[in-house]
């Protein structure tokens, strides 16, 4: 059994709609005991294309940005947020240039007109897309 992040919510049967199939949602037509478990390319791509984590990203972005911190405090609280553990250093390090290249990357020549909260979104996406953000280990 996959030791996948789950939530328990009501069922209709006959309603095989929305993202659990994607994400290995166990067939309500049948009693089952125990979860599949695959890893595949639509799920991966339903996560870094799905509105909803889009917007998710977008919320973990301003709530991190609405406390005043250095980026390296900003990344702690992500961590600490998403995955109740600090960051490694590394983890730290590639956080700090991601955001870096990010802001390089969306700032119009002349200003910064939301390239330091687009780049937030773009890391907040990354860590929702996290395998460790989806399983427990």
């Amino acid at each position: 059994a996959a030791p996948r992040r789950a939530l328990y919510i009501m069922t209709i049967r006959s309603n095989r709609e929305g993202f659990g199939p994607l994400f290995d949602q166990a067939d309500s037509t049948n009693s089952v005991d125990r979860r599949t478990v695959s890893t595949v390319a639509p799920q991966a791509l339903f996560m870094m294309n799905s509105p909803f984590v889009l917007e998710q990203a977008k919320a973990l972005a301003r709530r991190l940005l609405a406390v005043p911190g250095t980026d390296i405090d900003r990344i702690r609280r992500a961590y600490a947020l998403l995955y109740a553990r600090p960051p490694r250093p590394a983890e730290v390090e590639v956080g700090r240039r991601f955001l870096a290249r990010q802001r390089a990357g969306l700032r119009p020549p002349g200003g910064s007109s939301g390239a330091d909260q687009a780049a937030w979104e773009r890391w907040a996406q990354v860590l929702l897309c996290a395998n460790e953000f989806l399983y427990i280990d």
